[in-house]
This record gives structure tokens, C-alpha cells and sequence, in this order.
């Protein structure tokens, strides 16, 4: 995609975002506060990084079990 290809989608997104609150304003919803949105995206990048910390430490456990089975395993004696 071209530069001002990414532009134009750019423009329509946002046009479409701004149409879409037009309509929510004449039925009455009000928008939100800036403490609100920054409270918002305050608690989803918590979440994330929340999220992040558990997939990481789920992911050592499961090497260290690996790594475990793996060490305790006894040796097949060979025949001869």
C-alpha cells in the first residue's frame, strides 16, 4: 500500500468514527470525559501487561517441566 493510499484509509476511518459519534450525540449519549478514556486505557494497559507477566511465567514453568522431564529420565540400558 502506497503512502497515500495508507492516508486515505486513515481519512475514511476516522471520517466514519466521527459520523458514527454524530449519531450517538443527536440520540443523546453523552461522550466520554478525558478522565474517563484515560482511566480506561489506564486499566487495559494494566491488563495487558498483566496478561503479558502470566503468558511469560506460564511459558518458563512449562520449560522448566520440560527440562525436568527431561533430566530425569533413566538411561535404557543397551543390549550387548
Amino acid at each position: 500500500i502506497s503512502l497515500l493510499g495508507a492516508w486515505r484509509d486513515i481519512f475514511h476511518q476516522w471520517n466514519m468514527a466521527f459520523r458514527i459519534a454524530s449519531i450517538h450525540r443527536r440520540q443523546g449519549t453523552k461522550p466520554s470525559t478525558w478522565r474517563e478514556i484515560l482511566g480506561d486505557w489506564n486499566r487495559a494497559r494494566h491488563e495487558h501487561r498483566n496478561r503479558e507477566q502470566a503468558l511469560l511465567e506460564a511459558e518458563i514453568s512449562e520449560k522448566e517441566v520440560r527440562e525436568k522431564g527431561a533430566t530425569n529420565r533413566t538411561p535404557i540400558p543397551s543390549a550387548g
